[in-house]
């Protein structure tokens, strides 16, 4: 619920997201979750002064997940894959040797090339790492992820709507509900596959087609406004 960074750790939580995000976790009959493509260590450190002790916390597409009232983070990942990961680092490295504009993040499970700040003949060089890539990970434990501005690497099976499914089952036991799940990144799509019994929404103009909702929001700003309906109906 912020606006795109240069650099993502750049990106923080506005006092206007930390206020709403306090009404709505305040609320009984609401389960609140956050999945992102960050780690759990960038999630506690983007939610600083909000009660994350009430918070579902799912970093890494899905390869941590940390239940609220808990401070124990479980990880979901194959160990095989992470040799693999610094390999490919390395040759990355060298593709993009003296290009600064790319941004290489290594996240030790994963590993993402930003691409944000680049404009010109330097785009020439995505292709380049986008070719690598794609012949590193044949016959490799791993999944090529092309998202906004940014492509990454990670283990394969595992992604946002695996997480979402391991989160219902720890809840299922509760009373009948509809879960809301709200995403502007192509990854998102594995939330909304997993549910379609539910309702998804898509933030943003980019990616049209492709998305698969049924639900759309211009912007950040129309999605608190959003949330701020449901936080006053209940």
């Amino acid at each position: 619920m912020v606006e795109f960074e240069d650099n993502p750790r750049d990106a923080t939580a506005t006092g206007k997201v930390k206020s709403l995000l306090s009404r709505l976790i305040s609320k009984d009959n609401l389960i609140i979750t956050v999945i992102s493509g960050r780690d759990i260590n960038d999630l506690v450190r983007f939610l600083d002064s909000i009660n994350i002790k009430k918070i579902n916390l799912v970093g890494t597409h899905g390869m941590e997940i940390k239940y609220k009232d808990s401070d124990k983070i479980i990880t979901n990942t194959s160990r095989d894959s992470l040799p693999s990961i610094s390999e490919l680092k390395s040759e990355i490295i060298k593709t993009l040797k003296d290009i600064p504009c790319f941004y290489l993040e290594d996240k030790k499970k994963t590993l993402a090339v930003h691409y944000r700040k680049c404009r010109g003949d330097d785009l020439a060089y995505l292709n380049k790492v986008i070719y690598l890539m794609e012949n590193f990970i044949k016959d490799r434990p791993l999944d090529l992820l092309k998202m906004s501005n940014v492509i990454e690497i990670k283990p394969e099976n595992t992604n946002k709507g695996r997480a979402l499914r391991t989160i219902k089952k720890k809840y299922r036991n509760l009373k009948p509900s509809i879960d809301i799940c709200i995403g502007d990144d192509v990854t998102d799509n594995y939330l909304f596959r997993e549910n379609k019994k539910g309702i998804n929404i898509k933030v943003g103009t980019e990616n049209p087609g492709i998305m698969e909702t049924e639900y759309f929001l211009k912007n950040v700003n129309d999605v608190l406004d959003f949330l701020h309906f449901i936080s006053d109906k209940l």
